[in-house]
């Protein structure tokens, strides 16, 4: 993953893009939309996202 790429030394990454919204999954377009749940990819939800933002910062403040 990313994060490995760079604690291996690729200097090259310089952003990441993570698919996420208040709620996980993916919804069709209907009448009767939850919110917080995408109408188009499916998304992690708010909880994964940032789980995977506070390890990923961790692992690459080690790095500074």
């Amino acid at each position: 993953d990313a994060i490995h790429q760079i604690e291996n030394g690729d200097n090259s990454i310089i952003g990441i893009m993570i698919e996420s919204n208040i709620n996980g999954g993916n919804q069709p377009i209907s009448t009767s939309l939850q919110y917080g749940v995408s109408i188009t990819d499916a998304c992690l939800d708010w909880e994964n996202t940032e789980r995977i933002i506070l390890n990923a910062n961790q692992s690459l403040v080690k790095l500074s």
